[in-house]
């Protein structure tokens, strides 16, 4: 195949599984849904929890010269790096913008706006379920967990 070739399908690609990705990536929408998500880690002594939240760093191969040092982290070469949530089956339920790889971690999950207004005073979804910021622990590595709150009702 050649390169061009490539790039024309790589960019149809991106476009196209753009404009499905609500289909398959979302919080949870409804209590059943939410139930299911908890009771998954419940099992695995975590009550409450509705996601976990991690950064994951791609390489970046082609990054300009000008943005090198934005990009390059601790891996030792250049990256970007997404900020995802996903559930204890491995579904992606968000994932937020696109970030240099040069930030670390924790950086980038306290200065992102949905966090932030989860940690000031929760946020309501549009299904009635309520994301609020569970208790930290005291641990030497600091780490952001929420939990998912819904009533039967959908208020709170």
């Amino acid at each position: 195949m050649s390169g061009s070739s490539h790039a024309t399908f790589f960019n149809s690609f991106i476009v196209n599984m753009y404009s499905i990705k609500s289909e398959y990536v979302f919080y949870p929408r409804t209590m059943e849904e939410l139930q299911v998500t908890v009771r998954d880690y419940e099992s695995q002594h975590l009550p409450g929890a509705g996601g976990s939240i991690d950064v994951v760093h791609v390489k970046w191969s082609n990054c300009p010269a000008g943005d090198y040092n934005k990009c390059k982290g601790k891996e030792s070469f250049p990256s970007v790096a997404f900020e995802c949530v996903t559930n204890n089956r491995r579904r992606v339920l968000g994932i937020a913008p696109i970030q240099f790889g040069a930030r670390s971690d924790k950086h980038i999950v306290r200065f992102d706006p949905t966090v932030d207004l989860i940690k000031s005073n929760g946020t309501k979804m549009s299904s009635g379920i309520i994301i609020q910021p569970m208790v930290k622990s005291k641990r030497r590595r600091e780490s952001t967990s929420f939990v998912m709150v819904a009533t039967s009702d959908g208020s709170h």
